[in-house]
Order: C-alpha cells, then sequence, then structure tokens
C-alpha cells in the first residue's frame, strides 16, 4: 500500500501495465525488502503529471516515515516540491541547500 498499489495489480502480466504502474511496482517491489534508504532514479521519466504527483506523494510519506531517499532527476519543478534538501551541479560546482534556493542558483 505504501507504493499506491492494491490487490487490482496481481493477476496482470507485467507486459500489460502502464508506466506509471511498472513504476508503482517497481518501488513496492523495492520497500518489500525494508530498506533503511531507497535510491531513485528519475522516478518521474515518462510519467504523466498526475502520477509523477502521486510518485511525489508517496516519496513524501515514505520520507516521513523515516525512510532515507536519495532522487536523481532532471525534473527540477518535482524536485522543488518534494525534497527537503538539494543538490544541483552547476559549472562542476555543488550547489546544496534547500530546494527553491538551490533549484534557482542552479537553473
Amino acid at each position: 500500500a505504501a507504493a499506491g498499489l492494491d490487490a487490482s495489480f496481481l493477476p496482470r502480466a507485467a507486459a500489460a501495465l502502464s508506466g506509471g504502474e511498472r513504476a508503482r511496482v517497481a518501488l513496492a517491489r523495492a520497500l518489500t525488502r525494508g530498506p533503511e534508504l531507497l535510491l531513485l532514479d528519475e522516478p518521474t521519466a515518462a510519467l504523466d503529471a498526475a502520477t509523477a504527483a502521486h510518485v511525489g506523494a508517496t516519496v513524501r510519506s515514505l520520507a516521513a516515515d523515516g525512510l532515507g531517499l536519495l532522487v536523481a532527476t532532471h525534473d527540477l519543478d518535482w524536485a522543488a516540491a518534494v525534497a527537503d534538501r538539494a543538490l544541483a551541479l552547476r559549472d562542476g560546482v555543488a550547489i546544496c541547500g534547500a530546494p527553491g534556493e538551490i533549484l534557482e542558483v542552479s537553473q
């Protein structure tokens, strides 16, 4: 349930799932091991806005529950809405801090 899945996914073949559904299945699969830290690489790539928002809400919920998350993304608006801290690279220089401040500087 933490990844936004319900039993309706169980009988369906992986090939029959949408991109967003596949992303949620991958997240649920990763969570089954009870990790302390979860690494997400472009979790909103190729997702529609509604599904990206759902993934963002899920990420925030997991973080609120104490799970450590490290997310790599090119979606700066999504990162600003979801992250507590951000790290951006610009011209080989790393900038770290609050998402709004960092993302303004890095653009």
